[in-house]
């Protein structure tokens, strides 16, 4: 009722491997869970890395699966999210990327009475995680060649535009990072 999902999926029995069955099945989701609040989901997974490309199906290098939330208002958004993605290359180990990852968004207007205007609030956020270190350290610091991170940022804008008599605008901006 307050939502929609579309999968598409392979299922095989064949002797190319020593698996019995082989697959994939790839789905996308959203869904209005109330007070504006959309939910969204992406599934991809494979049984094994060949697969998708043994049977014709266009090459992957990697798989996304993620969960959102987010909302959309006239003076406000906000999105959050979490995703995981995993390598089907040979060369790549799961283990040492950054594959999951944490992120969000929050935006809000506001008019300025004081100084009049459009003032807007943005706050962004990120992390990820690997599950191990990459072999190696920075030869400057000895630290490792990657780890995990998070980063928080945020701005503080206002606008104003005024038209004068004779037509000419004038435009007030201040940003504060």
């Amino acid at each position: 009722r307050t939502g929609r999902v579309e999968a598409t999926g392979s299922l095989t029995w064949d002797d190319l491997t020593e698996d019995e069955l082989r697959g994939h099945v790839f789905a996308n989701g959203f869904f209005g869970v109330g007070n504006g609040i959309a939910l969204t989901f992406k599934l991809e997974s494979v049984s094994d890395n060949d697969y998708l490309a043994t049977y014709g199906f266009p090459d992957r290098s990697r798989l996304e699966n993620s969960l959102r939330l987010s909302r959309t208002t006239a003076d406000g958004f906000f999105d959050a999210g979490i995703t995981s993605f995993s390598s089907l290359r040979e060369t790549e180990r799961d283990r040492t990327l950054p594959n999951r990852v944490v992120d969000g968004q929050f935006v809000r207007r506001f008019s300025n009475d004081v100084f009049g205007g459009i003032a807007q609030v943005r706050v962004d956020t990120l992390g990820y995680l690997r599950e191990e270190d990459t072999p190696g350290t920075l030869p400057e610091n000895g630290r490792p060649l990657a780890t995990d991170a998070a980063r928080i940022s945020g701005v503080l804008d206002w606008r104003r535009t005024e038209t004068l008599r004779n037509g000419l605008e004038i435009h007030h901006e201040a940003v504060a990072p």
